[in-house]
């Protein structure tokens, strides 16, 4: 889903994905505690087709319902 206007309030900004967001996302994503939680591979295990999905994300016109 793109955002045309980011959505902003005094507690959040809800706004479209941007590539200076990918070394917060994989730290908190790769982290062992957090991983245990989520359906993303550990860092030791992303591969070439997993690295491609991420620095492709910001191109990404899917929608997210």
């Amino acid at each position: 889903m793109l955002i045309e206007k980011p959505l902003v309030s005094s507690r959040i900004t809800v706004r479209n994905y941007q590539k200076s967001d990918l070394p917060y996302l994989t730290a908190m994503w790769f982290d062992k505690e957090n991983g245990k939680y989520m359906s993303d591979p550990t860092v030791e295990y992303v591969d070439s087709d997993f690295q491609k999905a991420l620095d492709s994300l910001e191109d990404s016109q899917t929608d997210i319902i």
